[in-house]
């Protein structure tokens, strides 16, 4: 039977009203080549992945934010990473969707998160000291977020497994909400200003770095160079 809710999470995934067998418009037998449990599944899993791949990029644009003036780019994407890493516990979308209703916001989005994702970076940091803060701030930087923009009823249980209490924020709006979208575009708009300035982008995260600096050098031919603040050093 089709529903509007995930089991086990405040998560609401919209169904169209053509999941109910005899109801897919235009193709009336539709239904006994693909039974409606099927199609149910089939839209469940990709509402629930469009979003939640879209949601970890806006979060690793504002954790690059928090330590991009780091002049090591190893120490600037293991703080970029520490501030994407809460939303491992998202890979419980693998063992289901109630799974991912169950433990979304618990397994990682936590106080044990936080202590094991800020020890792995400063394992891994050349500027260790810095790196732990920002680590820290970035991953918590995820939690807030998340406490605000997930959607509605969505808490996050920060004490597991010390405690299974979810802590709810007073105002909520969904993930595709205008103001995880407008937040999103002003630190992308930042993180190019930033490029253009410092000569390493956002980009660095998810590229090699000789592909970063063709990015920034397109970027720099067309807007304009700006005076760095200082001269980062690359490994």
């Amino acid at each position: 039977m089709a529903t509007d809710k995930m089991v086990g999470s405040p998560c609401f995934i919209k169904l169209p009203s053509w999941t109910s067998p005899g109801e897919v418009p235009g193709l009336p037998g539709f239904p006994h080549l693909l039974p409606p449990l099927s199609l149910h599944l089939c839209y469940t899993y990709s509402t629930l992945c469009w979003e939640r791949l879209l949601h970890p990029s806006s979060h690793l644009i504002v954790s690059w934010l928090v330590g991009q003036h780091l002049p090591e780019r190893r120490d600037r994407l293991l703080v970029a990473y520490a501030g994407v890493a809460p939303d491992l516990d998202g890979l419980s979308l693998l063992a289901g969707v109630d799974a991912y209703g169950q433990w979304h916001h618990v397994l990682t989005h936590g106080v044990v998160g936080a202590t094991l994702v800020t020890i792995c970076a400063t394992s891994l940091a050349k500027d260790r000291v810095r790196v732990a803060l920002l680590a820290l701030v970035a991953f918590h930087g995820h939690l807030l977020c998340d406490f605000f923009g997930s959607g509605y009823g969505w808490g996050i249980t920060y004490w597991f497994p010390f405690s299974r209490h979810a802590y709810l924020a007073p105002i909520q709006w969904d993930l595709n909400a205008w103001p995880n979208v407008a937040a999103t575009a002003v630190a992308l708009a930042l993180s190019g200003w930033l490029a253009l300035r410092h000569g390493h982008s956002v980009a660095e995260t998810v590229v090699p770095r000789r592909w970063d600096a063709v990015i920034v050098e397109t970027l720099r031919n067309r807007f304009g160079r700006t005076q760095p603040l200082r001269q980062a050093t690359t490994e």
